[in-house]
């Protein structure tokens, strides 16, 4: 529907009630053949000795992007690796299978 301007707003607004009535939610795998997009940021993350959950940094920072990109429709997959070639090969393996659109890198 989305786009369309042979489906009038009439129409539109009587769809999206029933989808609401019924907590229907639109199939992610299906937007994804149609759309050819994930709606999904790939995080990458160096690992430490101290696990990321209990490092105050992280968190915030993990909460700010999860939480910008679920405004937009977008969810996020993350990577974390103490080695760099571990690291790179997740990515692209990625990159490969088209499992993210973009990256966000917090890494040095």
């Amino acid at each position: 529907m989305k786009g369309n301007q042979r489906i009038s707003e009439a129409t539109i607004s009587k769809v999206k009630k029933v989808m609401e009535e019924l907590n229907y939610f639109p199939n992610t795998a299906a937007r994804t053949l149609i759309t050819n997009q994930t709606y999904k940021i790939g995080l990458v993350l160096k690992g430490s000795e101290e696990p990321i959950r209990l490092n105050p940094f992280y968190i915030n920072v993990l909460l700010g992007i999860s939480e910008t990109c679920n405004q937009h429709g977008y969810g996020t997959q993350t990577t974390v690796s103490n080695n760099m070639n571990d690291l790179m090969d997740e990515v692209y393996k990625m990159i490969k299978q088209r499992m993210v659109d973009a990256f966000i890198l917090l890494y040095s």
